[in-house]
């Protein structure tokens, strides 16, 4: 969903493109302004997926993407997924280095402006390697887990 963040986004996307990543960015938005539609037309759909269609497209991605809310702290889904399908992440929550999980070969804090991300910048994170979750982080930021203890 849109929810103001659209525009970023696509900006975002060139950037990453020019790294060479392939990116499917799908957003549904609410806006009937025909200037704003056109401006970011090439990541709009009218249609969305499927939870389970969209964990299907997850397993063969290499990055998730994970763009907050302006003023959003806490940790999205994307960011579950990313440690669930052991995938790298890109955000912008700098609230993340204060989790267990974070690591900074698996995360990507994007700075504050789009001028400061550089190819080059990307290209150095993609190329660190990955470091697996331990069993415990998987067992920790498990569904189960969490709604267990939720109370």
């Amino acid at each position: 969903a849109d929810k103001g963040r659209a525009p970023f986004i696509h900006a975002l996307k060139s950037i990453l493109e020019k790294a060479g990543l392939v990116c499917d960015i799908r957003i549904i938005t609410k806006s009937k302004n025909r200037s704003y539609l056109h401006s970011i037309s090439d990541i709009l759909t009218t249609t969305s997926l499927s939870y389970e269609e969209y964990c299907k497209k997850l397993v063969s991605c290499g990055v998730l993407l994970d763009i907050n809310q302006k003023g959003q702290q806490a940790l999205t889904m994307r960011v579950l997924e990313s440690i669930y399908f052991s995938k790298k992440l890109i955000t912008n929550n700098k609230d993340i280095i204060h989790y267990d999980f974070y690591h900074e070969n698996n995360i990507y804090i994007l700075p504050d402006r789009l001028s400061e991300i550089s190819p080059e910048m990307i290209l150095s994170f993609l190329d660190k390697p990955f470091v697996s979750y331990s069993d415990k982080t998987l067992s920790d930021y498990d569904f189960d887990h969490w709604k267990n203890n939720f109370k």
